[in-house]
């Protein structure tokens, strides 16, 4: 079930959206994440939905899984350049701002 059959596991995953999915009727989106043999790492996007039989009762799970990994390590990089550029920003803008403090002390004496 779930994250046993993608991942080679003997149980699920902590959160496993198709064990959710199965438990409370409802559909459920989730990131899993995967490890294969080879030993890459990566994230998966599980849509877990039921399937509901003529009493209403679950009796299946559809899954939509997309591997989401590269965009993950985009985000990463994006959040990384971001932050150098604030951090660069800042900088320059303190240092702008104590040249014009020493500048406005100079004048004063």
């Amino acid at each position: 079930m779930g994250c046993a059959a993608y991942h080679d596991r003997d149980a699920p995953c902590d959160f496993c959206p198709t064990r959710t999915a199965l438990e409370t009727g409802d559909s459920v989106v989730g990131v899993v994440p995967y490890e294969t043999g080879a030993g890459t790492e990566g994230s998966q996007e599980l849509l877990s939905s039921p399937l509901f039989d003529d009493r209403s009762t679950v009796v299946g799970v559809i899954k939509y899984v997309r591997d989401i990994s590269r965009l993950e390590e985009e985000e990463r990089g994006a959040y990384t350049r971001c932050s150098a550029m604030a951090t660069t920003s800042f900088r320059r803008l303190t240092s702008t701002r104590r040249r014009e403090e020493g500048k406005l002390r100079s004048k004063r004496t």
